[in-house]
């Protein structure tokens, strides 16, 4: 499937040009995967029906939102904040990922599609929480890295008042303090992912 088709199926408007970087993305995703592990797809066509496409569904979280900041905490390859920096030029997007491989296709991903609302931290949250650069957002964000329970307390710290928390559980299972859950579908597995609004 291409991008647009993904778009279309998952119900997002993209514009042409936003197709085009999401489609390089994925492009420079699988080229650097051969030399660099970044990523579980072995092609473009399953990069994009499994990541691109989970990586909106996010984004028609925050769009509901309407943040100016978010974090996504061990973003990996930048999934989902590439794919969120791309669709919201507007919206200020970070990325904390200890692994510094990761942080330089990351990097080089912000260079080669000017993204200029788009930054990358090397280290944990942790780490990024005690550096001179920790800031606090609107949203906070994180896939797969923990329990979905764990990250709604972790990412705490990281929320500026009245922001609001994505967890994605890769289950299909309520946490507490959930203000809304929406389930979905990428690729033939099941998702939920919950809002929760930092709670002090």
């Amino acid at each position: 499937m291409t991008v647009a088709e993904i778009a279309k199926a998952v119900s997002f408007a993209l514009s042409r040009r936003q197709s085009s970087l999401l489609a390089r993305f994925s492009e420079q995703a699988i080229k650097w995967n051969k030399s660099v592990r970044i990523t579980g797809s072995r092609n473009e066509e399953q990069f994009i029906r499994c990541h691109v496409a989970d990586g909106l569904e996010v984004a028609k979280e925050v769009q509901s939102l309407g943040p100016s900041s978010l974090v996504d905490v061990g973003a990996g390859a930048g999934l989902p904040s590439i794919i969120l920096a791309i669709v919201f030029p507007d919206l200020q997007v970070t990325a904390v990922e200890p692994i510094q491989k990761k942080c330089s296709f990351m990097n080089r991903m912000k260079h080669l599609l000017e993204l200029d609302n788009f930054s990358v931290f090397v280290g944990t949250d942790d780490d990024y929480t005690e550096s001179d650069q920790f800031q606090t957002f609107d949203v906070a964000v994180s896939r797969a890295t923990w329990p979905a329970v764990e990250w709604v307390k972790r990412s705490q710290r990281l929320l500026s008042a009245g922001g609001t928390t994505l967890a994605l559980e890769g289950q299909t299972r309520a946490i507490n303090g959930s203000d809304f859950s929406r389930e979905y579908e990428v690729d033939g597995k099941n998702y939920l992912l919950h809002h929760v609004k930092k709670t002090s």
